[in-house]
């Protein structure tokens, strides 16, 4: 696995994986409401990566294997968050639950 600064180009794929992401791995945030997964989402398209991309103050990563983006975690100093964090919190609990003792 690969993780690098993610570019314009990463536009499409990149927010396509983030969308899933929340709707499938933010469950507990969400309850699957599909009414707050689409507000949640709202802003998760092409043109907001680009800007997200481009703003000094925003850190966005992608992690791609065999040239494919699998992941994506941004940093917002003003946030002080990262939004990957809900991700690698989910993606911990299924190691556990498929054996991983890592």
């Amino acid at each position: 696995m690969k993780i690098r600064e993610a570019l314009e180009c990463d536009a499409q794929k990149g927010s396509e994986v983030l969308r899933r992401s929340i709707a499938e791995l933010c469950s507990e945030d969400h309850a699957s409401d599909p009414d707050a997964i689409a507000r949640w989402n709202a802003n998760k398209t092409p043109e907001m990566w680009v800007s997200w991309v481009n703003q000094a103050t925003t850190s966005l990563y992608i992690a791609e294997e065999y040239g494919q983006v699998v992941g994506v975690c941004m940093r917002n100093p003003a946030k002080l968050r990262f939004t990957g964090y809900a991700i690698w919190r989910h993606q911990q609990g299924n190691a556990r639950t498929y054996g991983s003792r890592g």
